[in-house]
């Protein structure tokens, strides 16, 4: 199994919402109710290399933090997360611009699109790597 390289991008089920985490750490610790509510199996994952992935399962492996997964900063309690992932695709910085762009602009028509969504467009196609395509959406 070919390991994940971060940065990385994850796109949700409805391929509406982008979402960078730079550490793993940042991944897999999550919102308890955030899980119990929407999972995470089928969700797609681009690494830094363009490498996509795909998460079949994943399971609990423990409290996100010291205090029972309590914390002051964070509402509810947060759980580390062990996933099962598939590699599924490589993909090229222009077929990854293609990508985040379509997913920004899905249900809209190019004038409805806002201005921030017009700029963040804009600089998805400026980028130079994928590295670079992927910081936009920390």
């Amino acid at each position: 199994m070919k390991k994940m390289v971060y940065p990385i991008l994850t796109i949700e089920k409805n391929g509406m919402e982008l979402y960078a985490f730079r550490k793993s750490k940042n991944f897999s610790i999550a919102d308890e109710e955030l899980v119990r509510k929407l999972g995470f199996e089928g969700l797609r994952i681009i690494d830094s290399k363009g490498t996509e992935f795909k998460i079949n399962s994943f399971e609990r492996i423990g409290w996100g933090t010291f205090f029972m997964g309590y914390s002051l900063f964070t509402k509810g309690r947060q759980i580390k997360l062990k996933f099962n992932v598939e590699k599924i695709d490589n993909h090229t910085l222009d077929e990854l611009k293609v990508i985040t762009a379509t997913s920004v602009k899905v249900g809209k028509e190019k004038s409805e699109l806002p201005e921030g969504s017009r700029g963040l467009i804009r600089s998805i196609n400026e980028t130079s790597s994928i590295e670079e395509l992927i910081e936009l959406f920390y």
